[in-house]
């Protein structure tokens, strides 16, 4: 006997699930509705327009999750070459740089026209333009839409949060499946830049390192939370995936009224006594001006910006000061390396690549399905599950959504 199955968004996972969903029991009547012009808008968004897909390099650690055995269930039910082979069988072809994986033509409207296009001739139906305003149960679903009314035996809720987008707010449908039992965490923003709490010094080296991009390390006081990349200075705090990779600790602990500060090691491969062994190895190092002796070793406009912070303290160092004693280049090595920052907020949401929050997957059960009634079904975005950069959201997406519609397959 065939089975109505309304899909609430036709992003990455809805999409994905869709297609998986037919694939394995083609008595489905499968609907997607999906309130924009289009379909996987977000998914035209990630890697730059590239479209990391996933990462080889998976562990429960890429995650933040209140329950890491349900991030554990997820990696054991569907690996990084399920997913390729589904990409390859509606004939995307993956590459694999260093462990990300891109659609061999590093365009994401590659991934993206390939799953609509996959759904479409596997029978799937999607009507755009289709806002979902309602949904109820009495023995089946009922769907409201701000045009239609539809009948379903399966709800399964793909739709995402506003990341990175502007008007998309799922607030009020949110609140229709909290009335029916559901619990839902606070959504706050994640991967993202942060603002720092400025003084007069402070404003002074936003502005002059503005724009200046640099490796480092940093790391949350009072928190485990350590991340090393690439760092982006703006002219109201700190960007670039270093720091996104710490915003979701960061938000958390905003949440909560909590004032985290995070410390930055601008020079972290070497080590403080090796950096001072350099400098004072120099010929005629005394005679260098201290802009001059910390511009071979760092970017000129951020170490002039850093010497302006360090002499913030009453103490009389300038740029061109010269025959520093080595304590006092001890000093100011050491101050390089251990750069501290009051973190103002984060981002807002729909400047954010993802949120964390969502849908409480203490209620959701290891096939996706609800523990309150197991007709409705969650696949991506939605659930408090969120990951770090480098393909692991997209990856979550397309395992959930191949977890969900795999457990269809016999009904």
């Amino acid at each position: 006997m065939n089975k109505n199955v309304i899909i609430i968004g036709g992003g990455a996972s809805g999409l994905f699930f869709a297609y998986v969903a037919r694939k394995y029991n083609k008595n489905l009547n499968i609907t997607i509705l999906e309130a924009n012009k289009e379909a996987g808008k977000k998914i035209l968004m990630t890697g730059n327009g590239r479209c990391n897909l996933a990462n080889t390099n998976l562990s429960t650690d890429n995650f933040y999750c209140s329950d890491k055995k349900f991030i554990d269930n997820i990696l054991k039910k569907c690996s990084v070459d399920c997913i390729v082979d589904i990409f390859n069988e509606i004939g995307v072809m993956v590459t694999d740089k260093s462990g990300y994986l891109y659609p061999k033509s590093m365009q994401a409207h590659t991934v993206r026209n390939a799953l609509v296009s996959a759904c479409i001739l596997n029978g799937v139906k999607i009507i755009y333009e289709e806002k979902v305003t309602d949904v109820k149960y009495n023995g089946k679903f009922q769907v409201t839409s701000s045009k239609n009314k539809y009948t379903s035996d399966y709800v399964v809720l793909s739709y995402g949060t506003n990341a990175g987008l502007k008007g998309d707010d799922t607030s009020l449908l949110n609140k229709c499946f909290q009335n029916s039992g559901q619990k839902i965490t606070d959504i706050l923003p994640a991967l993202c830049s942060i603002y720092v709490k400025t003084n007069k010094k402070m404003s002074e080296f936003f502005k002059k390192a503005s724009g200046v991009r640099c490796n480092i390390d940093a790391n949350i006081i009072k928190s485990d939370m350590k991340s090393s990349g690439e760092l982006q200075i703006t002219d109201y705090g700190l960007s670039g995936i270093v720091i996104f990779q710490l915003a979701h600790e960061i938000n958390y602990k905003l949440s909560r009224n909590m004032k985290p500060e995070i410390v930055i090691d601008f020079l972290p491969d070497s080590q403080e006594k090796d950096i001072i062994s350099f400098l004072t190895c120099q010929f005629e190092y005394r005679k260098k001006t201290l802009l001059d002796l910390l511009g071979g070793i760092i970017n000129n406009k951020l170490a002039l910006a850093l010497i302006n912070l360090y002499n913030s303290d009453n103490r009389e160092i300038t740029p061109g000061s010269k025959n520093l004693p080595d304590l006092e280049l001890e000093k100011i090595i050491r101050f390089i390396k251990n750069v501290k920052f009051e973190i103002n907020k984060t981002n807002d949401i729909s400047h954010s690549q993802v949120c964390s929050g969502g849908f409480d997957i203490s209620m959701i059960d290891e096939n996706m399905h609800s523990v309150i009634n197991d007709r409705l079904i969650f696949t991506g975005e939605c659930m408090d599950v969120d990951g770090i950069c480098g393909g692991y959201n997209l990856y979550y997406a397309w395992a959930s959504a191949y977890i969900a519609g795999r457990s269809l397959e016999n009904d």
